[in-house]
Formats: C-alpha cells, sequence, structure tokens
C-alpha cells in the first residue's frame, strides 16, 4: 500500500513544542500541536477500552492552559485535545473541562509545597500504618480531607 495517493490529505502541524509559562509556572513539550491548536499527545502505551488514561487527560490539560495563555484572552480556545495510541492504531478525541484544568493547577500547588519542604495535608484513608517513615512523617490530616 503507497502512502503516495494520501500525501494531499495530510496535514501539517508543529512537533515538540516547548511551552512554558512563568505566570503558571508550568512548562512542557506538546509532542504535537495540531491545526486549530489542538494539542496532541503520542503515548508508547496502549490504549485504554474506551477513552484516554486519567494522566493524559491532565497533561492535555495542562497544555490547554499553557496554549491559552500563549495565544492570549482573544486566542483560540483550547477545550480539546487528541491522544494518539500508534500500538494500538487509535486516535482519541479528549473533551478538556474546565474541572481538568483547576485540577492540574492543585497538582501543580501540590508540587511546590513538596518543592518549598512542606509536605501537603495527608487524606485520612493514607497508608501510614506500617510506613518506616511514619515517625519523621510531619504531615497532618486535613479538616477537608475528614470529610471526604
Amino acid at each position: 500500500a503507497s502512502l503516495l495517493p494520501h500525501l494531499d490529505s495530510l496535514i501539517p502541524c508543529d512537533v515538540e513544542v516547548d511551552l512554558r509559562s512563568e505566570k503558571l509556572g508550568l512548562s512542557g513539550r506538546l509532542d504535537r500541536l495540531a491545526p486549530a491548536c489542538t494539542p496532541s499527545l503520542i503515548r508508547s502505551g496502549k490504549a485504554p477500552e474506551e477513552g484516554v488514561w486519567k494522566r493524559d487527560r491532565l497533561v492535555l490539560a495542562g497544555y490547554s492552559l499553557l496554549l491559552r495563555e500563549l495565544h492570549g484572552k482573544d486566542g483560540a480556545k483550547v477545550d480539546r485535545g487528541l491522544v494518539e495510541y500508534p500500538l494500538s492504531g487509535q486516535v482519541r478525541a479528549v473533551q478538556i473541562f474546565s474541572v481538568d484544568r483547576a485540577r492540574v493547577l492543585r497538582i501543580r500547588d501540590r508540587v511546590r509545597l513538596i518543592r518549598d519542604g512542606q509536605l501537603p495535608d495527608r487524606p485520612e484513608n493514607a497508608r501510614c500504618e506500617g510506613c518506616e517513615a511514619k515517625e519523621q512523617c510531619e504531615t497532618r490530616m486535613s479538616l477537608a480531607s475528614r470529610f471526604f
């Protein structure tokens, strides 16, 4: 099967796009930036039965935040992305919701706490029993974690 007849239908896109925002405190190298400012990830593993892996959804949400900032208020609305799973021969479209972007920012905040030497609050169901660092661990149960 020759690719030659299909070359006209190929759509050019940018690959390995470096994105950085000091304001957001996020950075990364996007695998592919498809037309209409659509972030696309290429994954080496197999696709899940349906949808995309949770991690891939969050990575796309992070890139959507970076692309929105890069293009400003009047820029493209980045509310969908693609995840390519070549081993499975699948390309999955992903709707990026505001809750996904908010989760990325919460994760960023937790990483900052850890980087600054603070441990985040532990959830009530933390597996502390049997942990060799239990005595040195200074995390505390948050008020919110007691309710959830």
